[in-house]
C-alpha cells in the first residue's frame, strides 16, 4: 500500500489475500491520486476477483485438455489413412488385372490427397485463413509425382489469390 500512496505502483495492481474469514481471496486494487480542499488524498478501490481467477483457470486446463484431445485425434486419423493407403497398396500387389489395379491406385492416390489435406490443416495456426495456394502446390506436386507426369513435358502455372479457405465457404452458404 505504500507504494500506492508514493504513486510507485502499477495500476490496477491484483494481490492474493487472505481474509479475517481465513481463505485465500483474489483481489484487484486500484487507485487514484488527487487533492481534496488542498490537501493530497489517495482513493483506493479494492475489488474481490477471486471468482474471476477460478474461470480463468477452468478455461485455461479445458483448452489444454482439448489441445490434447486435438493432437490425439489427428494421430489417430494420420494412422488410419496411412493404414487404408497401406491395405490398398498390398491389395494391389495381389492382382495381374490392370483394371483393378488401376481403380486401387487411384484409391490409394485419394487417400494420400486427403491425408496432405490433413496435414495441411494440423499444421495451420489459423484454421479460418489457411494458404490455399500451398495446399494446391503440395498436392498438384504429389500427384504429378503419382502419375509419373515429367515435369519437363507439362508446366503447370497456378495462380492462386490469398483467400480464407473456411470462411469464403461460409460466407456463400450464409
Amino acid at each position: 500500500m505504500r507504494s500506492l500512496q508514493q504513486g510507485a505502483a502499477d495500476l490496477p495492481l491484483s494481490k492474493r489475500v487472505l481474509p479475517e474469514r481465513c481463505s485465500v481471496m483474489d483481489i484487484e486494487v486500484s487507485s487514484v491520486r488527487f487533492s481534496f480542499y488542498g490537501k493530497s488524498a489517495v482513493l483506493t478501490l479494492a475489488r474481490d476477483i477471486t471468482d474471476r481467477k477460478k474461470a480463468e483457470e477452468q478455461i485455461r486446463t479445458s483448452l489444454k485438455e482439448k489441445e490434447v484431445l486435438l493432437k490425439e485425434i489427428h494421430h489417430r486419423v494420420k494412422n488410419n489413412l496411412q493404414i487404408v493407403s497401406s491395405l490398398l497398396y498390398l491389395q494391389s500387389r495381389k492382382t495381374n488385372d490392370q483394371q483393378v489395379l488401376s481403380v486401387l491406385r487411384e484409391s490409394q492416390t485419394r487417400v494420400r490427397s486427403m491425408a496432405l489435406i490433413h496435414e495441411k490443416l494440423y499444421q495451420c495456426d489459423d484454421l479460418a485463413n489457411i494458404n490455399l495456394g500451398d495446399y494446391i502446390r503440395s498436392l498438384t506436386s504429389y500427384l504429378f509425382n503419382s502419375y509419373g507426369v515429367a515435369s519437363h513435358m507439362v508446366k503447370l502455372a497456378i495462380h492462386v489469390d490469398s483467400a480464407p479457405l473456411g470462411s469464403t465457404a461460409q460466407s456463400r452458404a450464409a
